[in-house]
């Protein structure tokens, strides 16, 4: 039975990720194929499956609609409140002087190599509060972008240095990092993973990462005898904010909300992601409301938060959902279980040679079919692979580790859309020459948090 299980998993991962490469929709790919797997777990005598109607095929139709109740009212709906506060914080204006603010070091520094690395890092720490990348890349193109031109700098190597920092998971409410926190038992709730583990690891991934980058695009435009010319009217017009600049505080505050009131201080009051998000938007609108003299347009922005819900829901909320439900069902069949502890007891790998494994797999998986596929898949395996081990109380370093891999590997897909911006800004530049330009740096990045994080919180823990 277990080899039966076995076949039925490896066929339904290779029929995943070919129906990923030819581009089918994955809504009903990932609907399908977990039906696929609960009807197999049913017939191999899988046992938890919920018991609902009584009779167990019936069961395998509940277990969707159950399963998607539970991940609506918990991980979905953290992306929700956060992805929509976001794009209120990006329509008063909050975002464009959060990164006016960290951008004043820009005007103070004359070497190109820092100036690129530290332009890596304010990207970087804008994800931490905006937890949309393409958000992010466009906010650093109107307020970095014109100084770092001044200073004599590439173009590409300019937008590149953004790239990288927008493409590394991060922030405690990253739609990500949340997706992999939630399919996870034991894992920290997403304030004490960030501050414990993310934050940290990030800031030493990203500076590392960004020097490599910066030394090495600088390298790439020493040969280049004419860089592309990008037109002011094509960039983002920072000019255009009129909100005052204090409102740099407002993307902080639900992040600080998030920190201050969670298991860490033990002060005894504990906000999850949703509410905190929630309440710091109520904070918000009101100081927006008493300071505007535009009274009644504050309440159409306010109005629009909503409509971002409507927009998240339509596709980030359910491939999420979707996705979160196929490792569910994949996990069910047994396959996987029956392979890690193969693994393990016929070539003697241990915990983090089976981990090096699955994240250099999963890191070529999100080049091609992105990050929302191949968590589902990479994930059950190394849950599994951990319950083999009794690696249980490492679940925080693997977590981890898969968030920063997955925006790391969607960093070389070619139909990447910053890279498709990036070459529709610089005069149609090829699409592969900046996967390229890119490669060096991002595999390099990826090493280093592959290393990092398992020798600081898995060989040292």
């Amino acid at each position: 039975m277990e080899i039966i299980g076995l076949i039925a998993t490896i066929a339904i991962f290779v029929v995943v990720i070919v129906a990923a490469l030819k581009k089918v929709n994955m809504w009903v790919v990932l609907t399908f194929l977990s039906l696929i797997s609960l009807i197999i777990a049913a017939a191999l005598g899988s046992t938890e499956i919920p018991n609902k109607t009584g009779f167990i095929w019936f069961d395998v139709f509940e277990y969707l609609p159950t399963y998607f109740g539970t991940t609506l009212s918990g991980t979905a709906l953290v992306i929700l409140f956060v992805v929509a506060f976001g794009s209120y914080m990006s329509e008063i204006g909050a975002s464009q002087r959060l990164a006016e603010i960290l951008a004043v070091p820009i005007k103070l520094i004359k070497n190109k190599v820092v100036l690129l690395a530290v332009a890596t890092l304010i990207s970087f720490l804008l994800m931490m509060v905006l937890p949309s990348a393409m958000g992010v890349f466009v906010v650093c193109l109107g307020v970095l972008f014109p100084a770092l031109t001044k200073a004599g700098i590439n173009p590409i190597s300019i937008m590149l240095a953004f790239f990288i920092g927008c493409n590394v998971v991060m922030g405690p409410a990253n739609p990500f990092a949340v997706m992999v926190l939630g399919m996870m038992e034991g894992a920290p709730d997403p304030a004490t993973f960030f501050i414990q583990y993310a934050f940290p690891m990030g800031v030493v991934t990203i500076v590392i990462g960004g020097i490599v980058a910066a030394f090495w695009n600088l390298h790439f435009d020493k040969k280049v005898t004419e860089f592309p010319t990008v037109s002011e009217e094509a960039l983002p017009n920072s000019d255009d904010c009129t909100a005052p600049k204090w409102y740099a505080l407002f993307p902080i505050f639900p992040v600080a909300m998030l920190l201050i009131f969670s298991k860490l201080t033990g002060i005894g009051i504990v906000f999850s992601v949703a509410g905190g998000y929630f309440f710091s938007l109520i904070v918000i609108f009101i100081v927006h409301w008493l300071v505007s003299k535009k009274k009644m347009e504050t309440f159409d922005a306010f109005s629009h938060y909503f409509g971002f819900f409507g927009q998240v829901m339509k596709s980030p909320v359910i491939i999420v959902c979707l996705s979160m439900f196929f490792g569910k069902a994949i996990s069910l069949i047994g396959g996987l279980g029956f392979a890690v502890n193969a693994l393990i007891d016929t070539f003697g790998l241990g915990w983090y040679a089976l981990l090096v494994v699955i994240s250099i797999l999963y890191f070529i998986m999100c080049i091609f079919v992105g990050n929302s596929i191949a968590i589902p898949v990479c994930v059950p395996i190394v849950v599994t692979m951990m319950a083999s081990l009794g690696m249980e109380s490492q679940v925080a370093m693997a977590a981890l580790l898969l968030t920063y891999v997955g925006g790391l590997g969607k960093s070389l897909t070619p139909f990447e859309p910053k890279y498709l911006y990036i070459s529709e800004l610089c005069g149609d530049y090829e699409t592969m020459d900046l996967v390229k330009r890119n490669s060096v740096p991002i595999i390099f990045t990826f090493i280093i948090s592959l290393v990092g994080t398992i020798v600081c919180y898995g060989v040292l823990a």
